[in-house]
């Protein structure tokens, strides 16, 4: 299926994961809150992100967006949700980058994210994809409240589980950090 979003903030996060455990899940090795420095301080440098197979690993990035769904907008429920472009999905959400690099504000107008499932090496997987709708400007009405929302985040980082280096959170939280 599909949905209309207008996005009102953009964030990227980075991992670098390490071997799976007993439970299966990977082990994160090192983790970046802004996609441009790890929680040691050190610069992510380019060549990180550079395939080279599993030894070094590979760093890799997410690309979050703070949304206002349409579909749920005109039913009154006006709470922002997060989308993750990640894995095979990141790739897509370079064309939304540069959506919204020139777009002023961001929110504008709608955008239409949509999955796919692809296969390959007879592994299925979801890919996530967008598509800027660029006759279909939002009302006034949420161009408000994505303002709204935008102005009453200035100087925060909106989280979710997607977004943290320890996943192991209760899954109902949000969390809003200075």
């Amino acid at each position: 299926t599909s949905f209309h979003g207008a996005v009102i903030k953009a964030h990227v996060t980075a991992r670098v994961y390490g071997d799976a455990g007993a439970d299966g899940r990977k082990e994160v090795l090192k983790y970046s809150a802004d996609g441009v420095n790890w929680e040691n301080g050190d610069r992510i440098q380019p060549t990180e992100f550079a395939w080279k197979g599993q030894d070094p690993p590979t760093a890799l990035k997410s690309f979050h967006y703070l949304v206002i769904v349409k579909e749920l907008f005109e039913k009154g429920f006006e709470l922002p949700a997060i989308v993750t472009f990640k894995g095979a999905s990141a790739k897509n959400a370079k064309t939304l980058n540069a959506n919204l690099l020139y777009a002023r504000p961001a929110w504008n107008c709608w955008i239409k994210f949509s999955s796919s499932t692809e296969e390959k090496n007879g592994n299925k997987y979801c890919l996530l994809q967008s598509v800027r709708l660029p006759k279909r400007v939002v009302t006034e009405e949420v161009a408000n409240a994505c303002f709204e929302v935008y102005t009453s985040l200035q100087n925060k980082v909106v989280t979710s589980e997607e977004m943290e280096s320890n996943k192991e959170f209760d899954g109902n939280s949000v969390d809003f950090d200075s």
